[in-house]
């Protein structure tokens, strides 16, 4: 079988998994806890490794039937993957459990019928992106049972839904304890991974130094008190290295300012720079291009202020660094509906040598941006 990757880092790609594979990872990822009743299968894109596991192999190996989309009366206008409509036919086809993206518990989250909904449902698994610390704090205090995932077409099911982990662990997951692991290090409390390739593991990709496994391309924290515990804090794609040579992962920063009602997507830079700057794209309740930045930063710097509360110093933003895109040229987006980094600030890479050149101009000076 082909599943599509997701196309984090460049082009989607075709990642050939073996039947022995599958049949090793359904196993696993199908009787580990997550599954009950009637699944919904419609919550994820079918041709990646979740969508698979949801439509295909949680029925076959975990005996639960799967709800997809009706079939569309006309072809060309398809049911379309968004919140209102998974919430939609949750509630018609009485479902259970399901594994979603975390845009949609943002969205969730602000409508207090969708939160009493969340809470009666047994499972919800989250995965391909960050979920706002706050928000899931606040779903789970409310008695919403999420869990995060951590899986990868590569690698299939990666944590253990139904492990060790507390509901107030919600960010936190446990290792698969199939998967051979390899773990690095980076001394600053971060670290790389890689899974071995093994009998009971059939790797369809082998890219590690050593030719033994692969190279995941997150960097993981330990749980600060609970030993077993890791949490995802940021492809390492995504890290970029300040002009102090101090690596800034842009994950937190992001998930913060992309929960806020005037912004589609948000992307942070400053490779070699001094300070970090933000990248926004406002969504169609935001305002037009002739409006005053001054008053678009005004919406947003909100989310900026709470954002830099979480982050270190060397990764806050100052209110001169955020630059906006225009209605000409929006931001290329992949299929999680997140931001195609490297392309986007390629787009704008004219924009934001000049918001640099315009500090530089103006004293050279860099504010640090104030709690």
């Amino acid at each position: 079988m082909y599943l599509h990757s997701s196309g984090s880092t460049g082009l989607p790609k075709a990642i050939p998994i073996p039947h022995a594979t599958l049949l090793d990872r359904a196993h696993f990822g199908c009787t580990n806890g997550m599954f009950t009743g009637v699944v919904a299968a419609f919550t994820l894109p079918p041709f990646g490794v979740a969508g698979v596991a949801c439509q295909i192999l949680a029925p076959l190996f975990a005996g639960h039937p799967s709800a997809v989309f009706p079939p569309a009366l006309n072809p060309s206008s398809p049911i379309t993957l968004t919140a209102d409509n998974v919430m939609v036919y949750m509630r018609r086809n009485k479902l259970t459990s399901m594994i979603v993206f975390p845009a949609f518990l943002h969205k969730w989250a602000k409508d207090e019928a969708a939160v009493k909904y969340l809470c009666s449902l047994d499972n919800i698994g989250y995965a391909g992106g960050p979920l706002l610390p706050s928000i899931g704090q606040t779903l789970v205090e409310q008695g919403v049972n999420i869990k995060a995932i951590y899986a990868s077409t590569e690698i299939g099911g990666a944590s253990l839904y139904d492990g060790i982990a507390a509901k107030e662990d919600w960010e936190y997951f446990e290792w698969n304890p199939l998967l051979k692991l390899r773990l690095f290090a980076k001394g600053d409390g971060s670290y790389e991974a890689h899974v071995l390739s093994t009998d009971q593991q059939h790797l369809p990709i082998i890219d590690t130094p050593d030719k033994l496994g692969f190279d995941l391309p997150d960097l993981f924290e330990k749980h600060p008190t609970k030993e077993g515990l890791w949490r995802i804090l940021g492809r390492k794609d995504d890290v970029f290295i300040d002009a102090t040579g101090v690596n800034v992962v842009p994950g937190p920063m992001e998930a913060v300012v992309n929960s806020n009602p005037h912004v589609a997507t948000a992307v942070m830079f400053g490779q070699h720079r001094m300070q970090s700057g933000i990248l926004i794209q406002l969504n169609e309740s935001g305002l037009a291009d002739d409006v005053d930045e001054t008053i678009l930063r005004d919406h947003i710097w909100q989310s900026i202020e709470e954002g830099n509360r979480i982050v270190q110093n060397y990764a806050r933003i100052n209110k001169s660094m955020i630059l906006f895109t225009t209605l000409s040229k929006p931001l290329p987006l992949k299929v999680k509906g997140l931001v195609r980094r490297k392309d986007a600030l390629k787009l704008y890479e004219h924009e934001i040598d000049t918001l640099y050149s315009n500090a530089e101009k103006a004293g050279g000076r860099y504010e640090i941006a104030a709690l």
